[in-house]
């Protein structure tokens, strides 16, 4: 199974390993939803998502949009621009425990938490949308936008630049770079025991509001953004 679930009476974990590059396909969508909605009903106090050693999520599985319906696929893609927001949008602290390569989607997924931790090593971080013909829909770019600084927004998004973990941080994609995999759980353990301290409710509410017209933004651009340029170039 690609997505497992866990949760130790205050913190949740959702952990990415499909044994490859923990892609973003409908069944991965399915078992991320179903995680955070153990995490609501458990009432955690923090959801930390991790990788496997090495990587943390390639993107897109572009094979799984490799279909003959046109709408099917807008439909995949809808469903994956929605899913970056609510996670954008969770009711709880999260973090993002980066373990390894976070391309594309994975960076997204990445850059939609609360609070981003990498590990260092010889890995690729960054939005490479561009790079590869393809138009990053709205949902993506408020995410990137909320991340990256303004003066960094031009080179990560638009010139599509890939990074190593340090680079990253640089870049504002990650918070902070560690040296080894133990140093990522001790890191990310040091943000969520913070969190015990904050009521998740108002924490909640407060970043829905904060993102709140960016979302909606987002999502009445969803369906026509995807449904264009973006799916020309998949079959470009």
């Amino acid at each position: 199974m690609s997505i497992s679930y866990t949760f130790d009476g205050a913190v949740a974990h959702l952990r990415m390993d499909d044994g490859k590059a923990n892609t973003i396909k409908p069944e991965f969508l399915d078992g991320f939803y179903d995680a955070m909605d153990s995490a609501e009903r458990d009432e955690a106090k923090a959801l930390v998502i991790w990788g496997r050693e090495g990587m943390f999520c390639a993107g897109f599985d572009l094979k799984a949009l490799d279909l003959p319906d046109p709408e099917e696929v807008a439909a995949i893609l809808q469903r994956a621009g929605r899913f970056i927001l609510d996670l954008w949008n969770a009711p709880f602290p999260t973090v993002a425990a980066v373990t390894g390569h976070a391309v594309a989607g994975g960076a997204l997924i990445a850059m939609a938490c609360d609070h981003r931790v990498g590990v260092s090593g010889k890995f690729k971080v960054g939005i490479n949308e561009t790079r590869l013909g393809l138009t990053m829909p709205s949902w993506g770019i408020v995410v990137a936008e909320s991340a990256v600084p303004n003066e960094r927004i031009g080179e990560v998004l638009l010139m599509g630049n890939m990074y190593d973990p340090a680079g990253a941080v640089d870049a504002g994609i990650l918070h902070r770079v560690v040296d080894t995999p133990g140093d990522l759980e001790t890191a990310a353990a040091e943000f969520t025991s913070q969190c015990l301290e904050i009521p998740t409710k108002a924490y909640g509410v407060v970043k829905r509001r904060q993102h709140r017209p960016a979302t909606e933004h987002a999502l009445a651009l969803n369906a026509s953004e995807v449904g264009g340029d973006f799916l020309k170039a998949v079959a470009g």
